[in-house]
């Protein structure tokens, strides 16, 4: 297995820690939520103390598991809708043009 970054230690650390947070909050066991999740209590703990990295493809289900959105897995803040409307008029115009 390759040699994990310090930026990628913390990420699954900080990763391990809302997912064993998320899984108190909902009041679930390692073993229940393993359960959802389709493997063992033993994977579970794992990824709670990273010792075992998540797979990017259980991202998804963890998260709907744990009833929050993606970013929020991963400690990533929300990103702002884009506002709907018509494009500002500034937008539309050309830019300024030199005049002889």
């Amino acid at each position: 297995m390759p040699i994990m970054s310090q930026e990628e230690k913390r990420f699954f650390v900080e990763l391990g820690a809302r997912i064993a947070e998320l899984r108190k909050e909902l009041g679930l066991t390692q073993q229940q939520l393993a359960e959802a999740l389709d493997t063992t209590q033993q994977q579970v703990a794992s990824y709670e103390n990273a010792r075992l990295r998540v797979p990017a493809s259980m991202l998804p289900r963890l998260a709907r598991v744990l009833g929050v959105t993606l970013e929020m897995l991963i400690g990533e803040e929300p990103r702002q809708a884009a506002k709907r409307g018509p494009t500002p008029k500034l937008q539309r115009e050309p830019s300024a043009r030199v005049r002889k």
